[in-house]
């Protein structure tokens, strides 16, 4: 009786990095679709409420909170706000 052969390891590892980057690839270019295709949107018109978020120059901001409690809401308001001080509504 012979051995059985062994699995070619690196084939394999070769075999599932070129399916995870075209996994990746597919990603984000449905991500980034998803993206440009919320901005051509109209902002809804919302009532502003009293909430600021500090500015740290090059610093993001997270909205954290409740469901239903405003959050996407908010982060609308912040994006109309930067569009009418000038921000590209694409950037």
């Amino acid at each position: 009786m012979s051995p059985s052969p062994l699995p070619d390891l690196a084939f394999e590892k070769v075999q599932n990095c070129a399916i995870l980057a075209f996994v990746a690839d597919q990603l984000t270019q449905i991500i980034q679709e998803k993206i440009l295709a919320a901005l051509e949107v109209p902002l809804p018109a919302l009532t502003r409420r009293d909430a600021r978020v500090p500015e740290i120059a090059g610093k993001a901001f997270a909205v954290i909170g409740m469901r239903r409690s405003g959050k996407t809401t908010f982060l609308h308001q912040q994006r109309e706000e930067l569009i009418a001080n000038g921000r590209s509504s694409k950037r």
